[in-house]
C-alpha cells in the first residue's frame, strides 16, 4: 500500500502519541524506557478519474522495463499502442524510447512533460533513425530519453483532458522527479546497475533469409551481438525545514558489435549512450509560499555508420538542456502557480565524410555489390531549438452558488522558440559513371593543374571503354535556415459538483502561435453522473476537442533544397560548372491549418467490494492532419498539406483490485485490461510521400487511391494485458507478471506488378499491389523477481532478475519499410542489482 500524509494519518499518529503517553505515566516510565515507533501513514484511495491514470515509485520499480524508458513502460496502459518494431529482434541493442500512440493519434501528437520541461521533439520527430539522409538528422518523438529510474511518478492524460493542457492531439504523459520527504539532516538515495546482453537473449526466424541477415552480423538492423548496461544513482536529504535537496544522474550504454561487409570498409562495430543529469530544489518561504527549481539535462551520444558503404563512419547526437523555476503562492483565496522554463535541444551529425561516391565496381573499387561501389558520407548537419516559457495558472478556492459546488481554474501563458537546421560544410553526391552521367572511359587521372584527381579510377574496364571519373554531382551548399515562433494561450475551466452525484466540468482553451497565424479554441467538457453520491457506480460522457503542436520539421524544410545546386564536367581536364539542368525534389509549405481532433469519450464505472472496472469508449476523428502530397502525379515536386485523415475507435475494459488481497502468506495485486481498436488513417507519418508515388494501386484485389490505403502501424486490433504482483508477508521477495496478448490480424505485403501485367485505371497505370499475409498472434509473459537484503539499520540491497517472454514465444511484427514479417526477441534476461541507504 502507498503512504502519505492525510488527515487519516494525522489522527492516527495522535491516537498512538496519547496511547503511548497515557502508558507511560501509568507505569511511571522514563522517557529513554519508551520504544520509539516508526511512523504509521496511511493513505485513502483517491477518487477515479476518467481519462487518467497515476503511477507511483513502486509501480516504477516493480514492473519489468528492460529499457528504463518512459514508453517502454507505458505498456502496461491499455490506451497506448506501440510501433510495430517496439520488441524487434534486431534493434534489441538499441537506447532510444520507442514510439508510442494513445488512442489512435499519431506517435508525435502526444505531450510528454519532465515536470513542467516539454521533452518532445517538435524538430524533427519522424525521421526516426535515419541518420545518413543527405538534408536530416534522425529524430522521434522524444527529445530526451529519460530512465525511469530518477523519477518517482508517472501520470497518463488519454482523454478526458483539462483544458489547461494544449499543443497536443493524442495524449499527455507527466514525468515527476523525487522530492525531498525525509528527516532534516540525514542524507539517503539510491545506487543501481542493470546488464543484459545477446548472450541472454533468444533469437528466432521467420525463414533462412532472416537467418542469413543475423548470421551474416554486418546490418545493424539486425544486431546479433550487443552488451547494454546501466547505471544510475539519486541522492536527496533535507538541509533544513525549508529546504530540500536531490540530485540523480545515470548512464546507458550499448555496445553492438559487427562485421564489415567487405575490406575497403573500417570496424563497424556501434556503440550507443544515453545520459541523465536532474538537480532539483525544494524551498518553503513560509507555509504560503513555496520555490521548485530543478536543472535537467539528457544526452544520447550514437557512434555509427552505413554497413553497405566505405569510409561512412559518423557520430549522432541529442541533447536537451533545461532550467525550471516554479513558485506556489497559496492566498485565502486562491492558489497561484508561476512557471518559467529555459530550454535548449540541439541534435548534431558529424561524419566522416563530406563525400558520397558511387563507382562502377573494378579491381580498385573491389566491394560493395557486382555492379556498384559506393563510399562516403552527407557531411556534417546540426538543428536546435532554444525557447523559454512563462505560464500562469491559478486555482481558485471551492465556493458554493445556488447549491452547487464551483471551483474554478484560470490561467494563461507566453513561449518564444527559436528554431534552426545548417549545413556546417559543403557536401557532395556523386552520381556513378554512365552514358547518362557521363564519366566513362579516361587514360589519366591528372587535372589541368597538374595534381591527381581522387575521383578517377583508371583500372575500370567494361570491355568497351577503360577508366572511369566521376563527372556529375550534386552540390548541396554550406548555409543556414533559421525561424522563430511565439505562441501564446489562455483558458478557464469550472468544475461543478451538485451533491457529489453530478459533476460537471466545462472549459475553454484558446492558441496562437505565429507561424500559422492561426487562433484556435477548444472546447473541454465532461459530465460525470454518480447515482448514489460516491464511486460505487459512475457514468462519465465528454465531448473535447485538441489541436496539435505544428511541428518546427515543416517549415525548417524550406529553403533547404534552395542550397543545391547541380553540377557537371565533360573531362578530367575541365572544372566542375553549374548544370542547367536539375531533376531534385522540391519540398515547399502551403498555407496549413492547425491540425486538430474531436473527441467524444462514454464511460461505466463502478467499485464493487475490493474491486474496481471501467469500460470505456473514445472516438477520435483527427482533422486537417499535416501529410506530404506531390504537386501533380508528374513532378518531382513535393507540398505540405492538410489532406491527412483519420478516425479512431478505442473500446477498452479494464479491472483491478484496490487493496492487496491476503493469500497463503502474501499480499496479491490484480489487474486485467483489453483494448480493441479500429483506425482508419491514409498516411503514417508527416513526411510519408511514398504513399503519392502512384496515385492508384491495387489493394487486396480491388483498385483503390494511394491516399485511401489504410494505415499499417500503431494500428493492432485487439490487445489483453493482465498484472499480478505478490509480495510475501514473511520473505523479503517480490515477484511482479505482466502478460500480454495481441490478437492475429491481416498485413498487406507490398509487390511490384510485372510490367507485362500492368494496366490502366482512370488514365493511370497501376504499377504496385498489396496482398493480405496473415500475422500470428503474438503473447509474452514478462516477469521481475526481486529480493531484498537487510546490510543495516539504514541500508539494503535489492537484487532483481528480469525475464522477458518466458515461454520463449516466437512473435513477429510487420516491417512496412521493408515490407515484411520480421521476427521480435525471444526469452531475455536482465539482471539488476540496487543498494538504497
Amino acid at each position: 500500500m502507498p503512504f502519505s500524509h492525510s488527515p487519516i494519518s494525522f489522527a492516527v499518529a495522535m491516537a498512538l502519541a496519547c496511547t503511548t503517553l497515557q502508558a507511560a505515566e501509568q507505569f511511571n516510565l522514563n522517557e529513554q524506557d519508551i520504544a520509539q515507533l516508526a511512523p504509521v501513514v496511511l493513505q485513502a484511495n483517491p477518487s477515479f478519474v476518467v481519462g487518467k491514470t497515476q503511477y507511483s515509485k513502486q509501480d516504477l520499480e516493480n514492473t519489468p522495463n528492460t529499457q528504463k524508458t518512459i514508453t517502454d513502460f507505458l505498456k502496461v496502459n491499455p490506451n497506448v499502442q506501440f510501433s510495430n518494431e517496439a520488441l524487434a529482434a534486431g534493434k534489441s541493442g538499441e537506447l532510444s524510447a520507442a514510439d508510442v500512440s494513445i488512442n489512435g493519434a499519431l506517435f508525435y501528437d502526444n505531450k510528454f512533460l519532465l515536470n513542467n520541461v516539454n521533452i518532445g521533439n517538435a524538430l524533427n520527430p519522424a525521421e526516426g533513425q535515419n541518420d545518413t539522409a543527405i538534408d536530416s538528422i534522425g529524430g522521434r518523438s522524444l527529445s530526451a530519453t529519460v530512465n525511469t529510474d530518477l523519477l518517482c511518478g508517472l501520470e497518463v492524460l488519454d482523454s478526458n483532458v483539462s483544458a489547461e493542457y494544449g499543443e497536443f492531439a493524442g495524449g499527455v504523459v507527466k514525468a515527476k522527479t523525487c522530492a525531498s520527504q525525509t528527516e532534516v539532516g540525514k542524507i539517503h538515495g539510491s545506487l543501481s546497475y542493470d546488464f543484459t546482453s545477446s548472450d541472454w537473449s533468444k533469437y528466432h526466424f521467420i525463414d533462412d533469409d532472416e537467418f542469413e541477415l543475423f548470421a551474416d552480423n554486418n546490418d545493424a538492423s539486425y544486431q546479433k551481438a550487443f552488451n547494454k548496461q546501466g547505471i544510475s544513482s539519486s541522492i536527496y536529504g533535507k538541509a533544513n525545514e525549508q529546504l530540500g535537496l536531490s540530485l540523480s544522474a545515470s548512464r546507458r550504454w550499448s555496445d553492438i558489435d559487427l562485421n564489415a561487409k567487405h575490406s575497403a570498409q573500417e570496424n563497424t562495430s556501434q556503440t550507443r549512450q544515453a545520459d541523465n543529469i536532474a538537480a532539483n530544489i525544494y524551498y518553503d518561504l513560509n507555509e504560503n509560499n513555496q520555490l521548485k527549481v530543478g536543472m535537467y539535462y539528457q544526452t544520447e551520444d550514437n557512434k555509427k555508420n552505413n554497413p553497405s558503404l566505405a569510409n561512412s563512419s559518423f557520430q549522432s547526437q541529442s541533447e536537451n538542456l533545461a532550467l525550471d523555476v516554479e513558485f506556489v503562492h497559496d492566498f485565502d483565496l486562491a492558489k497561484l502557480t508561476q512557471n518559467l522554463v529555459l530550454q535548449s535541444q540541439k541534435n548534431a551529425r558529424d561524419a566522416q565524410s563530406t563525400e558520397m561516391l558511387v563507382w562502377n565496381t573494378s579491381p580498385g573499387k573491389d566491394w560493395g555489390t557486382a555492379t556498384l561501389a559506393s563510399e562516403g558520407g552527407y557531411g556534417d548537419l546540426e538543428t536546435s531549438q532554444k525557447n523559454w516559457q512563462y505560464n500562469l495558472k491559478s486555482e481558485f478556492k471551492a465556493f458554493e452558488w445556488v447549491g452547487i459546488q464551483h471551483q474554478i481554474k484560470a490561467g494563461a501563458g507566453y513561449a518564444h522558440y527559436a528554431a534552426d537546421w545548417q549545413r556546417l560544410d559543403d557536401a557532395y553526391m556523386y552520381y556513378m559513371p554512365s552514358k547518362a552521367n557521363g564519366g566513362l572511359g579516361t587514360s589519366s587521372c591528372t587535372l589541368a593543374n597538374g595534381s591527381i584527381d581522387p575521383h578517377c579510377d583508371l583500372s575500370y574496364s567494361n570491355g568497351d571503354v577503360s577508366g572511369q571519373y566521376l563527372a556529375r554531382r550534386k552540390h548541396y551548399q554550406q548555409g543556414q535556415i533559421e525561424l522563430q515562433q511565439d505562441r501564446w494561450h489562455a483558458f478557464i475551466e469550472d468544475e461543478m459538483n451538485w451533491n457529489n452525484q453530478v459533476k460537471l466540468r466545462l472549459g475553454l482553451r484558446q492558441d496562437y502561435d505565429s507561424l500559422s497565424k492561426k487562433n484556435t479554441l477548444a472546447p473541454r467538457s465532461n459530465i460525470q453522473f454518480m447515482p448514489f453520491a460516491d464511486d460505487r457506480l459512475s457514468l462519465t460522457v465528454g465531448w473535447n476537442r485538441y489541436y496539435a503542436n505544428n511541428a518546427f520539421a515543416y517549415d525548417l524544410q524550406d529553403g533547404k533544397n534552395a542550397l543545391s545546386i547541380e553540377e557537371r564536367r565533360n573531362s578530367i581536364l575541365q572544372d566542375w560548372k553549374i548544370s542547367t539542368s536539375s531533376t531534385s525534389a522540391n519540398t515547399v509549405r502551403s498555407q496549413l491549418d492547425v491540425p486538430y481532433s474531436d473527441e467524444t469519450v462514454f464511460a461505466l464505472s463502478g467499485v464493487l467490494g475490493n474491486w474496481r472496472s471501467q469500460l470505456k469508449f473514445v472516438d477520435r476523428e483527427n482533422k486537417d492532419q499535416v501529410r506530404k502530397d506531390k504537386i501533380d502525379t508528374t513532378s518531382l515536386d513535393y507540398i505540405y498539406t492538410n489532406h491527412g485523415k483519420s478516425v479512431a475507435k478505442t473500446y477498452t475494459f479494464q479491472l483491478d483490485n484496490l487493496q492487496p488481497i491476503q493469500w497463503f502468506n502474501s499480499k496479491n495485486r490484480f489487474s486485467l485490461a483489453a483494448d480493441y481498436n479500429e483506425i482508419e488513417r491514409n498516411f503514417n507519418h508527416y513526411d510519408d510521400s511514398m504513399y503519392n508515388e502512384d496515385v492508384y494501386i491495387e489493394y487486396d484485389g480491388k483498385v483503390i487511391a494511394n491516399i485511401e490505403k489504410p494505415a499499417d502501424n500503431f494500428a493492432r486490433p485487439w490487445t489483453i494485458r493482465a498484472m499480478w504482483d505478490i509480495k510475501f508477508d514473511h520473505l523479503p521477495v517480490t515477484f511482479s507478471n505482466f502478460l500480454r496478448y495481441r490478437s492475429a490480424y491481416d498485413v498487406m505485403n507490398k509487390s511490384s506488378i510485372a510490367k507485362a501485367d500492368r494496366y490502366e485505371y482512370q488514365g493511370e497505370i497501376v504499377k504496385n499491389r498489396f496482398d493480405p499475409e496473415h500475422l500470428a498472434a503474438a503473447f509474452s509473459w514478462d516477469t521481475r523477481a526481486s529480493y531484498a537484503l537487510k546490510l543495516g539499520r539504514d541500508y539494503d540491497l535489492n537484487l532483481g532478475l528480469t525475464v522477458n517472454n518466458v515461454f520463449d514465444r516466437h512473435n513477429k511484427y510487420y516491417d512496412s519499410a521493408k515490407s515484411r514479417i520480421l521476427s521480435e526477441i525471444g526469452r531475455q534476461f536482465v539482471v539488476d542489482i540496487t543498494l538504497k541507504f
